[in-house]
């Protein structure tokens, strides 16, 4: 008996140190960065084929190949330092084609790894949903761009309470647009045109995605907002509050906005709804049955990468 309880209690404190361990940075901190030639051939439709029978959308399916998964260097013109991002390829990666490119990006007290390493202890898959998304929905192959939204010299999350909790985050599009895209258009084989250019994002994320596209329009031609924050000053707190929005040139390809029907943000969601509705824009709309998890944002990422790009 007191052999079962010490095996017990090994297991439990070994799921504790995994869920602890979802969101922190174990990468070397200065990657040796890849060297890319200019591509030549345009990507190639997909021929979707049918799921195994115990498919889950999130998850690796045995049998089929997924890219690799890169932490990068590079330097910020925002910040002065050198900070990092995280790439997911396709599988077969091919330097010779051109790939559409999404810029994913992350909520509070989390980082650039959280799309793909977890968060809350639980999975998120990136890698996984947009190869799936590809092999048996036809969406297209992409490169998607994990970016670290904690915009200041350490990279490290600024107290909930602070004042500067929001200017960290809102420095994102600036971020992107003037230093990150550079360098993965300049290392990488991806699209430079905005129809193939999108930004998406959970929680803090879906409302930085939001302010990001809407401040460079010309750069993104789709975004996605996965349970968005409030856009006020005080994000950590009941306000429903979104701007007035408004189109300085083309409509969107693609706008989709998602927020579970449990979550506490669902006001939020269906007030940027309203907003958007205003200017002319009708999103894709959901509200599946979840709360402020990754449940939720794995599907409307699913969902995303199936429609950004078609």
């Amino acid at each position: 008996m007191k052999k079962k309880a010490m095996f017990i209690a090994l297991v439990l404190l070994l799921y504790v140190l995994t869920a602890l361990a979802a969101c922190v940075d174990t990468s070397p901190s200065e990657p040796e960065q890849p060297e890319r030639p200019e591509p030549s051939e345009p990507i190639e439709p997909a021929e979707p084929v049918e799921p195994p029978e115990d498919y889950i959308f999130w998850q690796a399916q045995e049998g089929f190949s997924y890219g690799e998964i890169e932490r990068v260097t590079y330097r910020s013109a925002v910040t002065g330092t050198d900070r990092h991002a995280t790439i997911v390829l396709p599988a077969g990666y091919n330097e010779n084609k051109r790939y559409p490119v999404l810029y994913l990006l992350h909520g509070l007290n989390c980082d650039d790894m959280s799309w793909t390493n977890g968060v809350y202890g639980l999975p998120m898959n990136a890698q996984y949903i947009a190869g799936n998304a590809h092999y048996f929905e036809g969406a297209p192959e992409i490169v998607i761009v994990c970016v670290n939204s904690l915009l200041n010299a350490s990279e490290t999350q600024p107290d909930w309470n602070s004042p500067d909790l929001t200017a960290v985050y809102d420095l994102t599009g600036r971020e992107i647009v003037t230093s990150l895209m550079p360098f993965v258009q300049d290392n990488y084989s991806v699209s430079t045109s905005r129809e193939s250019t999108a930004v998406a994002g959970f929680s803090m994320g879906g409302r930085e995605a939001v302010l990001t596209a809407f401040a460079y329009q010309d750069k993104f031609g789709s975004v996605g907002a996965f349970s968005p924050a409030s856009f006020g000053d005080d994000v950590i707190s009941a306000s429903t509050y979104v701007p007035d929005l408004a189109l300085t040139g083309e409509k969107f390809d693609y706008v989709q906005v998602t927020c579970g029907l449990l979550d506490t943000l669902l006001g939020v969601a269906s007030n940027l709804k309203s907003k958007l509705e205003d200017i002319g824009i009708t999103p894709a709309w959901s509200t599946p049955l979840g709360m402020h998890s990754p449940s939720v944002w794995r599907e409307a990422l699913f969902d995303f990468v199936k429609s950004a790009f078609a």
